[in-house]
């Protein structure tokens, strides 16, 4: 994949900024590790308990888990400046298995990028459509993006009972 570069553009959050969109190598995976950690405490505190939270950002070493997500699946890292501020990935071509942007990258169209290079990678993969596990912080992102929901998913880590949702689209 040659890199995607999202276009240099300011907000009212940040000065001028070009994001490159590259497959991850092994070498990102403290940054990637360090984001899923950051994006979780931030973004989905209004949604999800102290504990749940807790038991969900534990869940960041098993590195077994992290090493054949980056070995094996199409992961993509969003860059800026040396830093990697959005990562996602598709397993097996069909599953949405990660995306998460920086909070302070958030609502400027890094996840929209992150998600339709994956879901082009999935029609490439000639896969009819894509479903992902969706916390209930990213149910709203995923509804504007086309996915439906399919139903309400139980899972316990840790011994905490955390929700999320199966969403699916169809190419």
């Amino acid at each position: 994949m040659s890199n995607i570069i999202l276009a240099s553009k300011t907000s009212p959050h940040m000065n001028a900024y070009e994001i490159i969109i590259r497959q991850a190598t092994m070498n990102d995976m403290a940054m990637i590790q360090q984001l899923f950690v950051e994006t979780i405490q931030s973004s989905c505190k209004n949604d999800y308990s102290e504990e749940q939270l807790v038991a969900w950002i534990s869940t960041v070493v098993n590195l077994d888990r992290w090493s054949m997500a980056l070995s094996e699946e199409y992961f993509l890292v969003a860059v800026d400046e040396g830093k990697v501020v959005g990562f996602g990935a598709l397993k097996d071509g069909n599953y949405l298995d990660f995306i998460y942007v920086d909070q302070t990258y958030q609502r400027h169209g890094l996840a929209e990028r992150l998600l339709h290079a994956l879901e082009n990678e999935a029609l490439k993969q000639n896969s009819t459509s894509i479903t992902t596990d969706a916390s209930k912080t990213a149910v709203p992102f995923f509804t504007k993006m086309d996915y439906q929901h399919v139903h309400e998913n139980k899972r316990t880590i840790s011994g905490m009972e955390i929700i999320n949702y199966r969403m699916e689209k169809s190419f």
